[in-house]
């Protein structure tokens, strides 16, 4: 295992978690992790998961992630993008980067992110 994500819904306290290998199997094709982009990982979250625990999310297009650094007990409170922008100094993934943008990849990492 190279990566864990915590997951967790805005709004919500339920959390979830991602893994991902050095390498990724989606719709059939192979994807090295470093190559993956973030629409790839929104994607690979939708695929994994079920409807009912993405608050009804069926289009990745929806899906909006944000990178933080924070334990799930400062999550407490955090309802808007606003809170997780400036409560949480939360980043906005953008799709078109890469996951190591955001992670550090050498060692096997635990990072959060809140869906919105």
């Amino acid at each position: 295992m190279v990566l864990s994500l915590n997951c967790i819904i805005l709004g919500d306290t339920t959390t979830f978690t991602i893994t991902l290998g050095e390498e990724i199997t989606m719709d059939g094709m192979q994807y090295d992790v470093k190559q993956f982009r973030i629409s790839n990982l929104k994607e690979y979250i939708l695929s994994r998961k079920k409807e009912s625990i993405l608050s009804g999310i069926k289009d990745p297009d929806y899906l909006v992630l944000w990178k933080i650094d924070i334990s799930k007990d400062k999550l407490e409170g955090v309802y808007t993008t606003e809170h997780i922008k400036d409560k949480l100094d939360g980043k906005k993934m953008e799709e078109e980067d890469f996951i190591p943008e955001y992670l550090m990849l050498i060692n096997a990492l635990t990072r959060t992110f809140i869906l919105s």
